[in-house]
């Protein structure tokens, strides 16, 4: 069986409040629902760009959008306003990222995970680098231990799978 050299993505969906935020090729668009629950509003209310290629996977928290891209890019964008920081975070796409605090945490298919900062003066910052060994397919910041930000990692090793 040969191998396939590019992965096809499905559109990831996070439901907010009244929109639904929806990543289509290498945007997030942001979709108010109908105000009679029928369904949605047929155009997008925002649309927050900043990949070359296609959005793997993004996370909303806080009114922001953190989102990794085919790219190898992170993007931040502020929900309500203008505000986005972009920055070059892995050589291969960001299959997966987290946000929690003034931290994003992101999975790659370059078979690291990284930590970064978004602290003032430091942002997209690399704080620290796991490499494992296969790709990384999802990441998160444990929600129950702030102090110390404990990291969870789902790694998929190709040569050990049948």
């Amino acid at each position: 069986m040969e191998k396939l050299e590019e992965l096809l993505l499905m559109p990831w969906m996070e439901l907010d409040g009244e929109y639904l935020y929806l990543s289509q090729a290498e945007n997030i668009q942001a979709y108010q629902l109908c105000p009679d629950g029928t369904g949605l509003q047929r155009h997008p209310q925002a649309i927050f760009s900043g990949h070359q290629e296609d959005v793997c996977r993004f996370v909303l928290v806080n009114s922001h959008i953190v989102s990794g891209g085919g790219d190898g890019n992170i993007v931040l964008h502020k929900i309500h306003g203008s505000y986005s920081v972009k920055f070059s975070a892995h050589e291969q796409e960001v299959n997966c990222v987290d946000f929690q605090g003034g931290l994003v945490v992101s999975g790659s298919r370059d078979r690291t995970a990284k930590v970064w900062s978004l602290s003032a003066g430091r942002v997209g910052q690399c704080l620290h680098t796991v490499q494992t060994e296969d790709r990384v397919w999802s990441i998160a910041i444990s929600p129950l231990l702030r102090a110390q930000h404990c990291l969870v990692l789902n790694v998929f090793c190709e040569a050990h799978s049948q």
